[in-house]
């Protein structure tokens, strides 16, 4: 070898040949004082990035203070050493020590913002982390006062949409805003109140205007503009989920479970299936509403299509001399109008039920323009009396999925919102993981029934 050698490392490698399972750590011992753990609290970083290429395993290894080798290289200030490793191994960022606390937890606590921001980046999961307290990065940032650290994160959870994580409490079920409200910073409550509902209590039934001082009036002021209000005068969320299942179920609750097979219980092959066959319907309804049933023909070249209005004018004129046409055909004309128009409404009405995801609402401007292609064609042929049917059922399309399907997702909002920050169940969550759980349960039944005759 060519390369210059590291001492330390040929030492190594002489241990080794001494003892070939000088790295080697038993599995009936959880905790031990690894070669790893040497390297790393005397900041010989070469050597540690050998070891951990021979023994990946040592990385997450405790020694019998509940500490990794990274958590002792980082007390000691081995910055430089914690860099390489975990660039080696990013996973090490989230190897919980003593009390559950990882790299991360360490470096918000300390206020190291160089190495706050490189643990991110290498490794973007480490945030949604909890020690033993129940406590992200965040809490520990607002608990300690670390403010530069605190915009940190949430810039990066902002950015990187992780801001769930400003609303998951600690093990007294304080979030975030608990504590920037106890700890008096108008500054981070101002950050935190777009993301964080207001009027949650913790486990003391305490809300976040409990805990602010009435000297504090910044802070008051945040909050109260937010709507906030002292947990005494919020309802109990037990008591809600109790009347609630106690009461009987109203016709309103049908529409929430038709929502929630709608949200839920169609499976990918349903949906494609019902989308081909909506598009047929509503293809052809646009070609028959613009080929009705009473074209007539000039020199017997030229169709012309004529509004339903002079139709009826010219048969019932006694100076025509067309053939054409008899006292049937305007009626026949309105009841074909009637009926594509009704299908093509509930066609496209479908479409927009089954297309309703934030990821394909840029479909909605596609199907409204179809439908006011439609309705203007429409309402250019057949301008008499049934020129506002046509208007009402198309607009149809636009209420139909209100009323099915924003009350079941407002449920959906709020119960993924709520479960997120709560410790106890409430009212919001209660009809979501109901209405939900319904045909969730029963897509996993049909699932494991499909896996069981594919293997037979």
């Amino acid at each position: 070898m060519n390369t210059i050698e590291d001492p330390n490392i040929v030492h190594l490698y002489k241990k080794i040949r001494d003892n070939p399972h000088y790295l080697e750590v038993p599995n009936e011992m959880p905790f031990v004082e690894s070669p790893l753990h040497i390297a790393a609290l005397e900041g010989r970083t070469n050597l540690a990035l050998e070891i951990l290429m021979l023994k990946p395993s040592l990385g997450k290894k405790l020694n019998l203070d509940g500490l990794s080798p990274l958590h002792l290289a980082l007390d000691k200030g081995h910055t430089n050493t914690v860099k390489r490793l975990v660039k080696r191994d990013p996973n090490l960022v989230r190897v919980p020590g003593r009390e559950g606390i990882t790299l991360l937890h360490y470096a918000v606590e300390k206020e190291e913002i160089d190495l706050l921001i490189y643990f991110l980046l290498v490794c973007p999961l480490s945030i949604v982390d909890l020690t033993v307290q129940d406590e992200t990065a965040v809490h520990i940032a607002v608990r300690n006062n670390n403010f530069r650290a605190f915009m940190v994160l949430f810039g990066w959870a902002t950015r990187t949409n992780k801001m769930t994580v400003f609303r998951w409490r600690d093990k007294e079920g304080n979030n975030v805003l608990h504590l920037a409200a106890l700890t008096n910073q108008p500054m981070i409550m101002k950050s935190l109140i777009r993301y964080v509902p207001v009027n949650r209590k913790n486990l003391e039934g305490k809300t976040e205007l409990d805990f602010l001082n009435p000297e504090n009036v910044e802070a008051r002021k945040i909050l109260i503009s937010a709507g906030a209000k002292e947990g005494s005068s919020l309802d109990d969320d037990a008591t809600s989920c109790e009347n609630y299942l106690k009461s009987n179920i109203t016709k309103k609750e049908g529409l929430f479970l038709f929502g929630a097979y709608l949200g839920s219980g169609l499976s990918g092959n349903m949906r494609n299936a019902i989308l081909v066959v909506l598009v047929l319907v509503a293809t052809a309804a646009f070609q028959a509403i613009l080929t009705p049933p009473f074209g007539i023909s000039h020199n017997d070249t030229t169709p012309v299509f004529p509004s339903i209005t002079s139709v009826y004018n010219d048969t019932t004129s006694t100076n025509s001399t067309s053939t054409n046409f008899n006292n049937k055909t305007p009626r026949i004309a309105k009841v074909s109008m009637i009926c594509n128009t009704i299908a093509f409404s509930l066609a496209m009405g479908t479409c927009v039920i089954l297309t309703f995801d934030p990821l394909q609402l840029f479909l909605w401007v596609s199907l409204a323009l179809f439908s006011l292609s439609y309705a203007a064609s429409a309402y250019a042929i057949y301008p008499g009396t049934e020129a506002p049917f046509i208007l009402v059922a198309v607009a149809s399309l636009i209420i139909l999925p209100i009323f099915i399907m924003v009350p079941w997702m407002i449920i959906v909002l709020r119960g993924l919102t709520r479960a997120d920050d709560v410790n106890e169940y409430n009212l919001d969550v209660a009809k979501y993981l109901i209405f939900g759980s319904v045909f969730r349960n029963q897509g996993l039944i049909l699932t494991r029934m499909a896996r069981r005759k594919a293997s037979q």
